[in-house]
């Protein structure tokens, strides 16, 4: 039964056992590390998703207002009357033009010299 036990403790500490054991805790480590990193990677996705999921849900309720709110003859006046300069009968269109900006500085700015700056310094 020693003898047993003994060649056993041979095979496991003979240096090829411990390099294959090695090699083999290499491979496995690799793996773990490889699924750690799948597992942050899909978290993160889910979070993207989750958030997209939310924003286009608000979207969605928004569109429903919209589209609630342009079923209705007052919200397809207005929004007619917003983008278009239309007038029902009997009203008129008044569109109110801004005037343009004349630009004061384009004449050029007259400089004096040293000698009139003197000059008018102690005028």
């Amino acid at each position: 039964m020693f003898s047993r036990a003994r060649t056993i403790k041979k095979i496991l500490y003979a240096p090829i056992t411990i390099l294959v054991l090695a090699i083999l805790l290499v491979f496995l480590v690799r793996g773990a590390i490889g699924a750690y990193k799948d597992e942050r990677a899909s978290r993160k996705e889910l979070q993207n998703s989750q958030q997209s999921s939310a924003e286009l849900s608000k979207r969605e309720t928004f569109l429903q207002s919209e589209i609630e709110r342009l079923g209705s003859d007052r919200g397809l006046e207005e929004e007619l009357r917003n983008k278009y300069p239309v007038a029902k009968e009997g009203e008129s269109v008044v569109i109110i033009v801004e005037p343009k900006e004349e630009d004061n500085d384009s004449a050029p700015a007259q400089t004096s010299g040293f000698w009139s700056n003197l000059f008018n310094f102690f005028r």
